[in-house]
């Protein structure tokens, strides 16, 4: 049992590099069928430990009456001498079909996901396969009886997937439902460029890691999104002045002034 945990542990510290945007906490995804490119906000431990929380005692409350319901009307099938082991082996059933059931009938959320906008999808960005959803939740048990379920929440937040072990088995991934701007939206966050706009995303992600990019990708991405925004907020008759610098001025004036419109530059 020691051995195995210690396989487990060892397969989650594995392959750590994060494949995340820094500054966004996003993973863009390829649809296998379409084609199309979208990118997911990807859910840490807070809010994966508080929709597990939920789904724990839904399926406590569930779980309770139903074992109430057999042991009143037919206590045959459990009598009180097996209750030590049959009513854990029968909560970890439940537990198992419970999720699969929401998770399969509900696009990947669980009432506790649904509860904090989450949902389980594939890497490729489309709806887990009953498959996929098996290995997840049977791997989640298999976890729990290793002792590791609570060091693998630990390590959610350092791994750069952020997935569990199962997910890492199951090919899936737990992120936002609702897109990072519409989430946003809903809190209320004040609308601006610089902090709410996808346009502000792109401005802000470029400028803080131009530094990593080879001098030919800087360039080129550096005139696209300079020529965008340009176009965009700026349209005027004047020509573009050279894209990185613009694109940093633009970005040290919407930090002290942000708006819905990009501000005369004077450039």
């Amino acid at each position: 049992m020691i051995h195995v945990a210690a396989a487990v542990i060892t397969f989650m510290n594995s392959n750590s590099e994060s494949p995340l945007d820094d500054f966004t906490q996003t993973l863009s995804l390829k649809n296998r069928d379409t084609g199309m490119i979208r990118s997911h906000q990807v859910a840490g431990a807070g809010a994966r430990c508080l929709a597990g929380l939920v789904d724990l005692g839904s399926q406590m409350v569930t779980f309770g009456a139903m074992a109430w319901l057999a042991v009143t009307f037919r206590p045959d099938l459990f009598p009180r001498s097996s209750w030590g082991w049959a009513f854990p082996v029968a909560f970890a059933e439940w537990h198992i079909i419970y999720l699969m059931l929401f998770e399969s009938f509900t696009r990947g959320a669980s009432p506790g996901k649904a509860l904090l906008g989450l949902r389980v999808i594939s890497l490729d960005g489309s709806p887990p396969s009953s498959r996929s959803l098996i290995v997840r939740n049977v791997t989640r048990v298999v976890e729990i009886a290793l002792g590791v379920y609570t060091f693998a929440y630990y390590r959610i937040n350092q791994m750069g997937s952020r997935q569990r072990l199962g997910d890492r088995s199951a090919g899936t991934i737990v992120v936002y439902a609702a897109p990072l701007t519409e989430q946003l939206y809903l809190s209320e966050t004040p609308e601006s460029l610089y902090s709410t706009s996808e346009d502000g995303y792109l401005l802000q992600a470029w400028v803080e890691r131009e530094q990593r990019f080879d001098e030919e990708s800087r360039m080129a991405s550096a005139i696209d999104l300079a020529a965008y925004l340009h176009a965009k907020y700026d349209a005027s008759t004047r020509d573009l002045p050279d894209p990185a610098t613009y694109l940093k001025n633009l970005y040290d004036a919407e930090k002290q002034h942000p708006g819905t419109q990009a501000p005369e530059l004077g450039i």
